[in-house]
């Protein structure tokens, strides 16, 4: 299947669009007078989509954190 200029468009300026995205439902829940509940429930769902699929956390990357963590607080760093 060939790929359209429209979606290697998009492929190439995925980072930005998203973020355009988490900005434009940000925008809304600050310019939209008095949202109902259900506006800014749905307003969050799709920022914390788009703003997961920018930096999706792959189990790799998930055992990554952990052992980090762990070697962080075996060698003691950030203690006084």
């Amino acid at each position: 299947m060939a790929a359209s200029p429209q979606t290697t468009w998009l492929a190439d300026h995925k980072t930005a669009v998203q973020w355009g995205v988490v900005l434009f439902g940000g925008l809304v829940l600050v310019a939209w007078n008095n949202p109902t509940a259900g506006v800014v429930l749905i307003d969050a769902i799709l920022i914390a989509i788009a703003a997961m699929s920018a930096y999706p956390l792959t189990e790799a990357r998930f055992r990554e954190i952990v052992r980090e963590v762990a070697e962080r607080r075996a060698g003691g760093w950030g203690d006084a």
